[in-house]
This record gives structure tokens, sequence and C-alpha cells, in this order.
């Protein structure tokens, strides 16, 4: 009797299934080869897409003319006020004002604390809204008239009353202050603005004397700095 021995790797090849496997891992190797410039091409373009911006932080330094109504009179406020900007979109620092057309009844000063936020400083023309909270001290005078006084007429004499025309004497007082503003701001270069803004003086503690110092402002501001 005759045993027939089969080779495996004839047979393997005879039926066909030996050239499709090596053409697949062909295909597979050459496709590899087709992606990897694709792929090294696409990193310099995602590099080239990071924005990179400057963090601008420093000094700013506003003199400002403020015109306001004060006592039913037409005043004028001169003041000064700064601080440092963050991000160049938010001051925090301290201004104060004082009455330029005053007088020894007719007087006015106030300062505090000052936040200003900017729209953005590096524009030709931006806005920002800001505020001051502190307190003051204010000269006014009031019309007293007439009073009457309780004076005797001698030693023994009885007490009698007399009318004195005392007319206008000054009053002095404190009081606190919250003035909001709006402004818009001109770009003249990198470190100079002119600014025009418009605001409201609230003032309380004052007494009687608080609802003669609220009132309007307009303002004209010179800002160096950043």
């Amino acid at each position: 009797m005759r045993t027939r021995l089969t080779n495996p790797t004839r047979s393997t090849f005879a039926s066909g299934r030996g050239p499709t496997v090596t053409a697949a891992v062909a295909v597979v190797f050459i496709g590899l080869l087709m992606l990897a410039p694709s792929a090294a091409t696409a990193q310099p373009d995602a590099i080239s897409s990071i924005v990179v911006e400057r963090i601008e932080n420093g000094l700013s330094v506003t003199p400002d003319i403020k015109f306001t109504e004060l006592d039913g009179k037409s005043a004028r406020l001169a003041g000064l006020y700064g601080g440092w900007v963050t991000d160049g979109r938010l001051l925090i620092g301290a201004g104060g004002y004082w009455l330029t057309n005053r007088e020894s009844d007719f007087d006015l000063m106030y300062g505090g604390a000052v936040v200003e936020w900017f729209t953005k400083l590096d524009g030709p023309v931006n806005f920002s809204v800001r505020s001051l909270f502190g307190g003051g001290s204010v000269t006014l005078s009031n019309d007293v008239g007439t009073i009457e006084v309780m004076v005797r007429g001698g030693r023994f004499g009885r007490p009698t009353t007399r009318t004195i025309d005392v007319g206008r004497v000054r009053v002095r007082d404190h009081f606190i202050v919250a003035e909001p503003q709006a402004n818009v701001l001109f770009r003249v270069n990198d470190w100079f603005r002119v600014g025009l803004g418009a605001g409201y003086r609230l003032v309380g503690s004052a007494g009687d004397l608080s609802d003669r110092l609220r009132g309007f402002t307009g303002t004209i501001g010179f800002q160096f700095g950043l």
C-alpha cells in the first residue's frame, strides 16, 4: 500500500491564499507611507493657529475738570485720579476734587477710591464706566434772617425780647459721596487719550445740605499712561 505525502507550503500557495495575504500587507504598508507626510504637514498648521497676546498692565493718571451745579450755582471742580490698570480693562485707584471758583461761603472738596472698567484701551475710540466712593467737606451759606433773644433791662430789670437781624451765616459739614460716570475716550497715541464723560454726584449724611450738593456732572479728562 502506498502513502502520499502532501507539502503544506505548496498546497497553501497552490490554493491562491498566499499571494492574497501578501498583497494586503503591501497595500497597508503603502497606505502608512502615504499618511506619514500628511501628518507631518498638519503639525505646523496646528502650531501656526495659536494666537499670542501681550497682557497690558500699568499705571494710569488722569487730571480732569468737572462742570456741575452746586447749591443752585454753576461750579467747576478740578481734580486728579489714577491707579493700576490690569489687562488693559480694570483700573483700581483713588482720586480727589476741589472747587475752583470757591469763596468763603462756597467751598467743596471730596475724594475716595476709584474703580473704572474699560472696553479695551487699544482702539481709536474706547468706552469706560467709572465710579468714586468716598467723602468730603463743604462750606455753604444759610440765610437765617432774624432771631429773637431774651435780654434783661438792667440788674433788676424785667427780661425783654429783642429781635436781632442775623442775615446769612456760613455752615460747614462733612458728607459721603458716590459719583458714577460713563466716558468715551479718544486715543491720541499709545500713552495719551482725551476723555469726555457724564455722571451724577450722590451725597448723603450732610443733613439739609445733601440736597444742595447733589447734581449732574460733565467731565473732560486727559489720560496719561497705559
